[in-house]
């Protein structure tokens, strides 16, 4: 396996930016204990090193990068590394859009790459947080759901995010609803959810999530249900 590939995500976005608009950078590299997406382990339970950075290309556009390395093997998920294009604004009060298009690399694996794209709806007053929103990616070539047919998939999301006042501490709730290619079931559907902790001081970030995923329609031999809990350290530049 190549040495930490999940950082030629962020260096691949840095190569790209002129130096007089690196101050527009920003990012964060991470490990992980367990790289949990939308509450399913794509990492085999194992530790993950992580790296995301942005691009602030005004008036509200942003492209991004990030990038997951599991340095001990990860199955055919091993390295991720996906561009994103995007924009953010106000769109009146307290209440802001984000709308972006995703594309996520898995390099050594064999037809798994797609696009995404995702809208979202958010309002923040004071230490509140609140956001929901809708993924979709539409059907393609190397979207195949587990009974072997391609398929779309659509992802429903809410979460909050609550700052304790005078303190660096935050605690946070999401929860999310996905259906099609990545559900894992045949019969459909699958819900997920994260809550947890985390300090910030210093540029530093350590976290606690307690992160789960249950198929409410699984049949015999699929995955029911799977949960655990997920500890981070991170350095945001």
């Amino acid at each position: 396996m190549r040495a930490a590939p999940a950082l030629l995500t962020a260096a691949a976005l840095m190569a790209i930016v002129p130096p007089a608009a690196a101050q527009d950078v920003s990012g964060e590299a991470e490990i992980v204990s367990d790289y949990r997406y939308r509450g399913v382990s794509l990492s085999n339970g194992k530790p993950a090193l992580q790296v995301s950075a942005e691009l602030d290309g005004g008036a509200g556009f942003y492209l991004g990068g990030f990038g997951s390395w599991v340095p001990h093997g990860g199955g055919s998920a091993a390295v991720e590394m996906d561009a994103i294009l995007g924009w953010r604004g106000a769109v009146g009060g307290a209440l802001a859009f984000e709308g972006n298009v995703a594309w996520y690399h898995y390099p050594g694996a064999a037809d798994c790459d797609y696009a995404e794209t995702t809208a979202t709806l958010g309002w923040e007053r004071g230490e509140t947080d609140a956001r929901a929103g809708i993924a979709w990616a539409p059907r393609q070539a190397h979207l195949i759901d587990v009974t072997g047919r391609k398929s779309g998939n659509l992802y429903g999301f809410a979460g909050i995010e609550q700052g304790i006042a005078d303190t660096p501490i935050s605690l946070s709730l999401a929860a999310g609803y996905e259906s099609g290619a990545f559900d894992g079931a045949a019969r459909g559907g699958k819900l997920d959810w994260r809550a947890g902790a985390s300090l910030s001081r210093g540029g530093f970030t350590v976290s606690a999530n307690y992160v789960g995923a249950v198929r409410p329609r699984a049949t015999a031999g699929e995955p029911k249900r799977e949960r655990g809990l997920v500890l981070a350290l991170g350095r945001s530049f």
